[in-house]
């Protein structure tokens, strides 16, 4: 939502249990068409609740966090990563049919002669059984909406050194090739990806 807005910034008093508390000075509530506004993690906090806020899914969690929340790739720490041309998606990847995801990786760039550079991904994680299963979407981005039958990228992965899974996605794929590993009693996860402009999307493990 875009434009200039009138809000109405009021002295809001605030009470818990009886006990007034005052609001920081750069986090005021305020009042907008009939309705009052207040500031989240300073009442949630006043009530003893930690506010968590998690970007790659921009959610946010007050309180505890559910059990079975799926935790997404980038959250987890490599033990051993090797990057090439790839990037965390940070904002929109748009697949080759025009649609939309905002979590995952971009693979494969430009050089400064305008020419397609492949993006590779060679990833360890240690998971010690602690996860039951990988899901993620792998897709080729919206350059390639035009584009003929081709191969676009390829993906292998790998669970205490056995290969689990393995897939490629073609350039004028209909709509992205689904990615699912079982992971019981996985203790050492690697994953193997790489491709021009495409996007390993969505990618998260679940307990």
């Amino acid at each position: 939502m875009q434009g200039d807005y009138e809000v109405d910034f009021k002295n809001i008093k605030y009470y818990f249990d009886g006990e007034q508390k005052e609001a920081p000075a750069d986090n005021q509530g305020f009042i907008y068409n009939n309705t009052t506004y207040v500031p989240l993690r300073f009442l949630s906090e006043s009530l003893g609740k930690e506010v968590t806020w998690e970007g790659a899914t921009e959610s946010i969690y007050v309180g505890k966090m559910p059990e079975n929340r799926p935790v997404n790739l980038g959250e987890l720490k490599a033990t051993n990563s090797q990057l090439d041309n790839v990037k965390r998606i940070t904002s929109v990847f748009v697949t080759n049919q025009n649609e939309e995801y905002r979590q995952g990786y971009k693979f494969g760039t430009k050089d400064e002669k305008g020419n397609y550079v492949k993006g590779s991904m060679d990833n360890t994680y240690l998971l010690n059984g602690e996860y039951s299963k990988f899901e993620a979407l792998l897709a080729p981005e919206s350059i390639w909406s035009q584009s003929k039958e081709g191969q676009a990228g390829i993906i292998h992965i790998y669970g205490d050194d056995k290969l689990l899974f393995k897939a490629d996605v073609a350039s004028n794929v209909a709509k992205p090739v689904p990615v699912y590993v079982d992971l019981q009693n996985v203790k050492k996860l690697r994953i193997e990806c790489q491709g021009f402009e495409i996007g390993l999307l969505n990618a998260k493990l679940y307990k």
